[in-house]
């Protein structure tokens, strides 16, 4: 540690650099997040329409994991199972990619906050509730994700278990967990 200057402001001023830091961290990670789960949702649609439409089966998607692998390869994440599982994250959302983070906060002379929106990409539903769950879904990690859609088949349920672990994570003191391990609804409300 160095010598601390005379100056009593020293040690908040600290605080509060190492504050802004751990809070631009985060949000570079929960960004990097977003676009991580917009091509996997991506990838997921285009797997799901050329199912649909071309008749890909098994061994299409099979060369499709082999042709990304060989072309990233300090990347993780396009094994056949894990392509599988991004057309489920697809299928299951398809709203899902319509929805940008904030690019900034702005203060202004009230100290209000000033939030600057990006448009959004599509617009894919009218549903006033699609953008609070993609805002919900875009917190969570893909992890989660597949874990949630693994367990829960319910459409209800999983946005409720979205819901309460993105509150989860939300809190500061909160151990990051997937409420999707737990038992039922019930519990989770006690556990809050």
């Amino acid at each position: 540690m160095s010598s601390l200057p005379e100056n009593n402001n020293y040690i908040q001023i600290l605080q509060s650099l190492k504050e802004k830091i751990r809070a631009a961290r985060q949000k570079a990670a929960l960004s990097v997040n977003v676009y991580l789960l917009q091509i996997y949702w991506e990838i997921g649609n285009t797997i799901a329409i050329q199912e649909k439409e071309e008749a890909w089966g098994a061994k299409v998607v099979e060369t499709l994991s082999h042709d990304l692998k060989s072309e990233f390869p300090d990347m993780k994440g396009f094994s056949l199972r894990n392509l599988r599982y991004m057309r489920d994250f697809a299928l299951a959302y398809p709203g899902f990619p319509i929805l940008q983070p904030p690019l900034a906060k702005l203060e202004n002379e009230g100290n209000q906050d000033i939030i600057i929106l990006q448009a959004p990409l599509a617009k894919l539903e009218e549903n006033p509730q699609n953008e609070i769950v993609q805002g919900w879904l875009a917190q969570l990690s893909w992890y989660h994700h597949i874990t949630i859609l693994d367990k829960i088949k319910d459409k209800e349920t999983r946005f409720f278990y979205i819901h309460e672990t993105v509150k989860i994570f939300s809190r500061k003191d909160a151990k990051k967990k997937c409420f999707c391990h737990k038992g039922t609804k019930t519990q989770m409300k006690k556990e809050r």
